[in-house]
């Protein structure tokens, strides 16, 4: 039994480290900074190629590898005299086994049957019926998955895998799905439900939270927490801090090598560093998540859409004003900076309710957080989108002073025009940089998964730059280096002398936002 419970934990192992075991993508490379690991063009594409290569072989040798345990367990059940307990945990463990072989095997009934007649044998077995509500997850979706993992965690409450699971899948359950409510009407889930709200979002951070409690050893405890905490941090279940503490729930994830193989992790990580304009952070795990898997555009797609407009917006704040823009353009900045001009009777009307506050302008903004402060710019232009949940506006301040506005939480197709002067309370700066070295190998890892097939990552037109479609060579690319104006939501802006209020006001939806694996 002991063998035979190794072999299957080793197995497991191996499906979420197959790439790290079986390829240079080994998990010192995909925890170290990008930059000094992978070299230019020559190297990432043999690196793609035996990625993909070793990803296509990997049905096959892991079929080999469970028709190995599936040995084992006949003998054990053959050779040993075994009690009713322990026949259902070797049942269990041949299920185990079988899921493995779920996302490449046309009839998977085995997996099910074999995870039923562990059950039947031992009806409080909590890990059966987590692992018959992973199988029916896979293979019916998350619905069919909740009433088992409901009963796994009335059999055992302490239970980190099923308690991590219920986190994941009451973020992916539609409110309005009838066995979702069941649940967070439940009596038994009074201790994880009490206090919250029926959205849902609170009670799977609960959750979350108690799987790493139970387990604070368990990589995937951790990753899952990350993700309840990101996805806090869109919807503002409880309040704030959600942010910060996701990131660092994501670095006690990557700690684990089963956890840095997967490159869903990545890209979720990708978009909490990203949500919190931690750019360069949200560019590198983006490119571990393509190298893990080339041929899923997503991480791709986003790293380089992300990349071309920062471009835009250093572009915008250091070009703006000269000779290199339009002379339409040089005419709007030149008639915001009289409008915004200290001097005028008009600036306390544009400040606002926030005119008592310590005006200044935005030279005089440090890093950071400006507590006691209001600073006021003229809308230049709209800048490119570089995700769903910003927009983005080039500011003019009374000096001439240009910074990049980030607007968050804010509904699509709201926010201010172009000539509109927005006063900004207790200003948040933030110092943008990406390095050239990262650009050079974002762009090369792109020319070379674009060589071997994949479409192009295309831009649309703006103001700043044109239709951008094709990469510049890579000797022209330079760092990028500007400051942002951060607000967290729309409702703190006044806005031509007006307060906003919460008319702008939209939260992000999770699910257009990351992969929410765990």
């Amino acid at each position: 039994m002991e063998e035979l419970e190794a072999t299957v934990d080793e197995l497991l192992r191996l499906r979420d480290t197959w790439i790290l075991k079986n390829t240079r993508l080994s998990f010192e490379n995909l925890t170290e900074d990008p930059e000094k690991v992978f070299s230019l063009e020559s190297d990432l594409i043999s690196l793609i190629r035996e990625v993909v290569q070793i990803s296509e072989e990997k049905a096959e040798k892991m079929a080999t590898r469970v028709s190995h345990v599936l040995d084992l367990v006949a003998k054990v059940l053959h050779s040993h005299d075994l009690s009713t307990a322990q026949k259902a945990r070797t049942l269990l463990l041949k299920g185990k086994a079988l899921t493995l072989t779920v996302p490449f095997a046309q009839d998977t009934e085995e997996v099910k049957s074999t995870l039923r007649k562990a059950i039947k044998l031992d009806s409080n077995l909590s890990d059966a019926w987590c692992e018959l509500g992973e199988y029916e997850w896979m293979t019916s979706g998350p619905e069919s998955a909740l009433p088992l993992l409901q009963t796994a965690f009335k059999l055992d409450k302490h239970n980190s895998e099923v308690l991590w699971r219920l986190s994941m899948l009451l973020r992916q359950l539609p409110k309005e799905t009838i066995v979702r409510q069941n649940f967070l009407t439940s009596a038994e889930f009074s201790n994880f439900v009490e206090g919250c709200d029926d959205g849902g979002v609170a009670v799977s951070l609960r959750f979350a939270h108690a799987a790493v409690r139970e387990r604070p050893d368990s990589g995937q405890a951790w990753e899952c927490l990350g993700n309840a905490l990101f996805t806090a941090s869109l919807v503002d279940a409880e309040g704030g801090g959600f942010l910060s503490r996701s990131l660092v729930a994501f670095a006690q994830a990557a700690k684990y090598p089963e956890v840095v193989g997967q490159p869903h992790f990545h890209f979720n990580r990708a978009a909490a560093m990203h949500y919190a304009d931690n750019f360069s952070g949200a560019l590198a795990h983006w490119f571990r998540a393509a190298l893990l898997d080339p041929a899923w555009p997503a991480p791709r797609i986003n790293a380089i859409r992300c990349l071309n407009a920062l471009r835009k917006m250093h572009t915008a704040v250091h070009a703006t004003g000269t000779n290199t823009t339009t002379k339409t353009t040089r005419k709007r900045v030149a008639s915001l900076i009289s409008t915004l001009s200290p001097s005028t009777n008009s600036m306390n009307r544009l400040l606002g309710p926030y005119h008592s506050l310590r005006y200044q302008t935005f030279a005089e903004l440090a890093e950071g957080s400006n507590p006691g402060v209001v600073c006021c710019g003229g809308i230049v232009a709209s800048l490119p989108a570089d995700s769903e949940l910003t927009l983005n506006l080039l500011l003019v301040d009374a000096k001439g002073a240009f910074l990049v506005l980030r607007i968050f939480q804010i509904g699509k197709g709201s926010g201010p025009s172009t000539k509109d002067v927005i006063a900004i309370p207790d200003p948040i700066v933030e110092h943008c940089t990406v390095s050239t070295g990262l650009i050079h190998l974002l762009h090369a890892f792109d020319a070379c998964v674009r060589a071997e097939g994949a479409e192009s990552a295309e831009e649309e037109d703006d103001e700043f730059g044109g239709r951008d479609t094709k990469i510049k060579e890579l000797d022209q690319l330079e760092s990028l280096d500007f400051l942002i104006l951060r607000v967290s939501s729309p409702q703190i802006l006044c806005v031509n002398g007006s307060r906003v209020g919460r008319a702008w006001t939209a939260a992000a939806v999770p699910k257009n936002v990351f992969f929410a694996s765990t």
